[in-house]
């Protein structure tokens, strides 16, 4: 008994000792308190006042009222409510921490003064859980998992900012309580998900600091979900690139928010995005150009604009997948229009080109290109068939590769005994041994190899650029000391990669010759010679 009363006593002590310097009304209910005390420490058969009341049952009561005082400022510091004090032998009731997992939960609990300070003295502090990596088979941190835990952190950020400005015996102090042990159940459901906000020992941060950790921990959940979401599919590859970058800057700006709390280990949702960024540099050599380095930090008072763009890019990502859900019936309607001109060729089928034009466009603005396989497959009948009378650039191109496909390419005999022109000779000469790049289009292989022969070629460099895609990997092929000439096909690329590709061949000093037409070596070589002969024809 004697050692369980120091021990309930140390930790009163140890609890109100810091407080009550800070606190001058803490530091009066406390002398109450402790004229009470004294007042419990007197004779053993007490004399009895006026009315048969005792003066230890008088000074109980006022103390009582006292201590009442005491809880309500406690609640103000974020701390379990508790019951004010009852006479001894009483029975009273109180909520006492009970610790489950890595959670702190308070239930009540009636009985006596002493059994309740017993209860509360074997309900150990909760500790920051340690830390146990989610992870797939790989080893790879669980972006969903993340993402849940991270939101649900965020959704705590309110609720503590709420339970901070409550005292005992608030109306809505029942509700909040109840709220926040939803949330630890929540949490409990979840791996190594610690509600840091809840934990009664350390204070909550100010309301604004607070604020902006809610919008940080919103931010990496959204990213997370979005990175997700774009991973693997090919369709999704631009989102895909700035949906990680994203995903980079919001735990970068977590790390920074988190630095001034009183946590003394990385957030474990931070920490396992940082990593599944990592692993996801080395597998995919993906490149991620900011605040992957502690001396490279995110600015967490940049959130609201982070979390901005990463709805614009799940929106960019929800419009990219409905156009692609239309593919197949975009795709279909090519097929039945050209189909309706193959089979009379001689009607007038103005009216199915225009739907067809308008398929292609429809079906471009989803990221399919004109060139595109299915595309090709399906106008494939009106090739050598009929042709439209005014083609759209798109419409134009996916004939040009309809045709180039339909055709098989020429067996080697027939390779042998072609013949070409005086013009073809001509840049043959210029160009025997030399690299040519060439930018547009689909890359076949056929075709590749039929203008490397009719040139002549020591190399044709033919770069495949996706279109909205970059142009850089066409500056490195055009500035190489060996490129000799610069093709720019122009239906088949485009405007931005058309400019690049001027911009790069002035800059390195390269002849760009602009063909309007196919890839055929005779249109190739007329071209060549019309707008660049004066630079590489041998000066006589």
């Amino acid at each position: 008994m004697k050692g369980d009363l120091a021990s309930l006593l140390a930790a009163v002590e140890a609890y109100l000792a810091p407080r009550a310097k800070q606190d001058p009304h803490l530091r009066e209910l406390l002398r109450q308190a402790a004229a009470w005390l004294s007042s419990i420490a007197g004779p053993d058969d007490p004399a009895t006042g006026s009315g048969g009341v005792s003066a230890d049952d008088r000074a109980s009561r006022a103390a009582g009222e006292a201590l009442a005082q005491v809880s309500g400022v406690a609640a103000e510091q974020g701390v379990p409510d508790q019951e004010a004090p009852r006479r001894p032998g009483e029975r009273a009731q109180a909520l006492v921490p009970l610790k489950i997992g890595d959670t702190l939960v308070h239930v009540p609990v009636e009985g006596s003064t002493q059994e309740i300070g017993r209860a509360r003295l074997a309900a150990q502090p909760p500790e920051e859980p340690e830390r146990a990596r989610p992870a797939d088979a790989a080893g790879e941190p669980d972006l969903a998992v993340v993402a849940r835990r991270a939101r649900l952190k965020a959704q705590a950020c309110p609720v503590a900012m709420r339970r901070r400005g409550l005292r005992a015996g608030d109306a809505a102090l029942g509700d909040v309580l109840a709220e926040m042990n939803a949330l630890i159940a929540r949490a409990k459901s979840l791996p190594s998900c610690f509600l840091w906000q809840f934990f009664p020992e350390h204070p909550v941060p100010a309301d604004e600091h607070l604020r902006t950790i809610e919008r940080c921990y919103a931010n990496l959940a959204l990213a997370a979900e979005l990175a997700l979401r774009v991973e693997g599919n090919d369709d999704l590859e631009d989102v895909q690139r700035e949906a990680i970058q994203a995903l980079a800057e919001a735990q970068s700006a977590l790390r920074v928010a988190l630095g001034s709390t009183w946590l003394t280990r990385p957030d474990q949702d931070q920490d396992d995005a940082f990593l599944w960024l990592t692993v996801k540099t080395k597998r995919d050599q993906v490149f991620i150009e900011r605040f992957m380095r502690l001396n490279d930090p995110a600015d967490p008072a940049r959130a609201d604009e982070l979390g901005q763009r990463l709805l614009e890019l799940a929106a960019d990502a929800d419009r990219i997948t409905r156009e692609r859900k239309n593919v197949s019936a975009l795709v279909n309607k090519v097929r039945f229009h050209a189909k309706r001109i193959a089979d009379a060729p001689t009607d007038d089928h103005a009216p199915d080109w225009a739907k067809i034009a308008e398929a292609i466009d429809r079906l471009n603005l989803a990221g399919v290109r004109p060139t595109d396989p299915r595309v090709t497959g399906a106008l494939a009948p009106t090739a050598g068939v009929a042709e439209p009378a005014s083609p759209t650039p798109a419409l134009s191109a996916a004939l040009m590769a309809a045709s180039v496909a339909r055709r098989e390419p020429a067996s080697e005999p027939e390779q042998q005994q072609r013949r070409y022109s005086a013009t073809v000779e001509r840049v043959r000469a210029w160009l025997h041994g030399a690299r040519v790049v060439v930018v547009g289009g689909e890359v076949y292989d056929h075709a590749r190899q039929r203008l490397t022969e009719a040139l002549e070629l020591g190399e044709l460099d033919w770069v495949h650029l996706r279109e909205h895609a970059s142009s850089a990997p066409l500056e490195a092929a055009i500035a190489r000391p060996d490129t000799r000439l610069v093709l720019a096909l122009v239906k088949l690329a485009g405007h931005q990669h058309i400019d690049d590709a001027r911009r790069w061949a002035r800059q390195h000093g390269r002849p760009l010759v602009m063909v309007p037409g196919g890839y055929n070596p005779e249109q190739v070589a007329a071209e060549i010679a019309a707008q660049v002969s004066d630079r590489l024809e041998p000066a006589r």
